[in-house]
């Protein structure tokens, strides 16, 4: 179909494209302002080889951050300071390559994870510099991963050739000993075509982990939902959202008479859900974007676990990681011209 191929390249740029950040017309909700308190700002080092362009990142439990840069094809480590570590990675498809690297994740162990988008993996050392083993998921294109325990990794994605099914399974906890799935669960139902196309083109899906329970998200779905570390569910609670915008089962498909420019303005008439994250105690943050053309817009929605909204921010820098242990929030800085500087900050109380 001419139109997912136009719609997919709309949003080829990636699900969290960090670089956008232009100040949108949209309605008023809080100000970050009023949400956070503002603790200075890091700058990620740089050099001759490595330059942030798309960098995506999560805390480093070693300390700092691990980094990864889907259009550098690398991943960098990082101290709490900005000051680089070490990097490793390059664009191609051999043991230390990558297409478009989706996660990297410390063992207990010390050694790191990285994921490929396209179901490719490595295990490295501690510092990166050598390649212990390949492996290969059967989830692509890959989304999200977590890790459960030392051994099991939560995968969020779909399951190679499952895409025909009505309602396929998106989250997948996958061991590392086998490099099988052990099970697979969270299957959102699409029960329209605009719905699938949409799911086909710009399906994400995000989860994250406190204690012994999970919070997922699907991008066509305002709602949270919650699972026990072996995938049975624990409940729902839809998103107190006063400006998301659904997608309904009645919207009219992209005219296809109008190429790109009409897959454009379709998928600007909804919203997308890009991350979902526990905060230091039973706060969950979730960041969802509207898209003018190829420019996500993001805006942030504070909730408690029971579903009672705590706040939303309808014009935000883009969120690039929590840290959950001390509820340190890590931001592009907002105005600023690249994406390796972060602005730190605690959600006021």
């Amino acid at each position: 179909m001419i139109v997912c191929g136009v719609v997919a390249s709309i949003c080829a740029c990636g699900d969290r494209n960090a670089q956008r950040s232009a100040t949108p017309q949209t309605p008023r909700g809080n100000a970050l302002d009023e949400v956070v308190e503002w603790h200075g700002a890091i700058e990620l080092e740089e050099n001759e080889k490595v330059l942030n362009v798309l960098p995506y990142a999560a805390v480093d439990p070693h300390g700092g951050f691990l980094v990864w840069d889907e259009q550098e094809a690398q991943i960098r480590q990082y101290s709490p300071e900005g000051r680089l570590r070490g990097y490793f990675g390059r664009k191609g498809d051999g043991p230390k390559e990558f297409q478009f690297p989706r996660a990297a994740i410390r063992r207990a162990s010390g050694t790191i994870l990285a994921f490929d988008t396209y179901a490719r993996g490595a295990e490295f050392d501690q510092a990166g510099s050598a390649v212990l083993r390949t492996f290969r998921t059967p989830v692509g294109p890959l989304h999200s991963a977590l890790l459960l325990d030392d051994s099991l990794v939560l995968l969020g994605g779909q399951v190679a050739g499952s895409s025909g099914e009505a309602a396929p399974s998106r989250l997948h906890v996958w061991s590392l000993a086998g490099s099988t799935v052990r099970r697979s669960f969270f299957a959102p139902t699409l029960p329209s075509e605009v719905q699938r196309l949409a799911a086909n083109t710009a399906g994400f899906v995000s989860a994250d982990r406190r204690g012994d329970v999970i919070a997922a998200t699907f991008s066509l779905r305002d709602t949270i939902y919650f699972f026990d570390l072996q995938g049975n569910p624990r409940g729902q609670v839809p998103m107190p959202s006063r400006f998301y915008r659904r997608l309904s089962s009645e919207s009219p498909l992209p005219s296809q008479k109008n190429g790109i420019v009409g897959a454009r303005e379709w998928i600007g008439s909804f919203s997308l859900i890009s991350n979902v994250f526990w905060a230091s105690d039973d706060t969950l943050i979730v960041q969802y974007q509207d898209r003018v053309g190829t420019e996500p817009r993001w805006r942030l929605l504070g909730l408690r676990r029971d579903g009672s909204r705590l706040f939303e921010v309808v014009d935000s820098p883009y969120l690039i990681t929590v840290d959950q242990a001390n509820g340190w929030f890590y931001f592009v800085k907002p105005g600023s011209p690249t994406p390796n500087i972060w602005s730190r900050a605690r959600l006021r109380r």
